[in-house]
């Protein structure tokens, strides 16, 4: 591919004018232009546009728990990265539980016993309302 520097409209009709990201995990960009038909000229005109991200980045912190004990997880544990998904990410889907321990709720609801979790939301994050449990006697660490 070269690089672009003039094009005309019939470029743009045809299809044959690509944009190729140049650096990762970003999720804006623009480029400046002016546009002339010959007679009238329009300059300095930017051009901005979003790049939706093919992947969703997120940066994990380690959790001690220590025997017989709970944390409760932070929004800081779990942080995306990847701009455009930052406001996006409402849920978290559990795959793999711990093996040592669980995720749950902390407290009680409604007079029941706390309960195990396989999908909490970065509103319950913010509410710090999900814990991870150790239930045998040795420290868990989870990331």
């Amino acid at each position: 591919m070269l690089q672009v520097t003039v094009f005309d409209q019939s470029v743009i009709n045809e299809g044959r004018l690509h944009y190729i990201q140049s650096i990762s995990n970003q999720s804006a960009d623009s480029f400046t232009f002016d546009v002339s038909n010959g007679i009238n000229q329009l300059t300095g005109l930017t051009f901005h546009f979003t790049i939706l991200p093919k992947e969703v980045y997120v940066e994990t912190r380690e959790v001690v728990v220590t025997e017989g004990k709970a944390v409760t997880l932070l929004p800081s544990h779990l942080h995306i990265i990847t701009a455009y998904y930052e406001d996006k990410i409402k849920d978290y889907l559990i795959v793999d539980p711990p093996l040592s321990g669980t995720l749950q709720s902390s407290g009680r609801q409604g007079g029941r016993k706390r309960k195990q979790l396989n999908i909490f939301s970065v509103e319950d994050l913010e509410r710090k309302t999900v814990q991870v449990r150790s239930m045998h006697l040795h420290t868990v660490h989870v990331s």
